[in-house]
Order: C-alpha cells, then sequence, then structure tokens
C-alpha cells in the first residue's frame, strides 16, 4: 500500500497510509472534517488483507455517520463485511477460494460494486497482490479519473 499510496500522491493526491488496527480513529477524523465542510472529499479507502477488512468497516462507520464513500478499493480482504450503502462504487480484487471473496452489498446499497478475480494473474497471490504494477495503474487511473 505505500507504493499505491506514493504513486497517488506523485499525482497531487492528498493520501494517508496506515495500518489496519487505525480504521476507527481515522474514520473519526474524517468524520469531523466532514462535519465541518461537507464538500471534504471524494472520500476513496483503499486496503489490503486485513486493511481490506478495515477498509470495509470503515465505510460502514462512515455511513452511520452519514459519510458519502466514492471509491471503496479492497486487494483480497480476509472477511466479506457487506458494501454499505452510503460507497457509490467497490473494486474487489480478490482470488476466489483464496483467503477473499465477493464483495456483496449490504442493506440499502444501490451503488456499484465489481468484482475482480484474480485467477488469470498466477504471479499475484495474496501477500503480493496490492504491490502489482498492474492493478496499481488501474487504482490510479480510476482515482484520477474521478479527481478530474
Amino acid at each position: 500500500m505505500d507504493a499505491l499510496g506514493a504513486k497517488l500522491k506523485a499525482k497531487g493526491v492528498r493520501e494517508s497510509v496506515t495500518n489496519h488496527l487505525s480504521w476507527s480513529s481515522l474514520s473519526n477524523q474524517v468524520i469531523a472534517a466532514y462535519k465541518k465542510d461537507k464538500k471534504t472529499g471524494p472520500i476513496i479507502i483503499v486496503g489490503h488483507s486485513l486493511g481490506g477488512n478495515a477498509a470495509l468497516l470503515m465505510a460502514n462507520k462512515l455511513g452511520r455517520a452519514g459519510v458519502p464513500v466514492r471509491l471503496l478499493v479492497i486487494f483480497d480482504a480476509t472477511d466479506a463485511t457487506p458494501v454499505s450503502a452510503n460507497v457509490a462504487e467497490a473494486i474487489n480484487y480478490y482470488y476466489p477460494g483464496g483467503r477473499g471473496d465477493v464483495l456483496k452489498p449490504g442493506p440499502g446499497f444501490k451503488g456499484k460494486i465489481r468484482n475482480d478475480d484474480l485467477k488469470d494473474l498466477p504471479t499475484l497471490k495474496h501477500m503480493n497482490v496490492d504491490e502489482s504494477a498492474t492493478l496499481h495503474k488501474r487504482v490510479v487511473s480510476k482515482v484520477m479519473g474521478i479527481l478530474g
């Protein structure tokens, strides 16, 4: 995630790469910023493995606070928490039959979920999927498309 964060930062994107355990406190910071200024965002959350689980939990917490999430990107999360209704779009890179699984919509979800099965990329595994230059290009392109 550090390398992806650096690529986004090089494009002028304000980013923060943190440990998966800090998702709740980071959520509180985002909620406070959004309550102060509703133009905060767009909010984009990216996570890998346990960080993917944390990204899903963070999106849910933001949803309970009424904070919209424009994009959620998951790299092979180990838990299939449903995508909350406040998420406009979710992209899930996962390995079927491995640790990851398809993302499913939670109650009230009306956004878009794209589950990308990575079985055709045999050089990528759970522990290095977040380092893939190919997937980084996809994510950076998507983020820049959102940010304009």
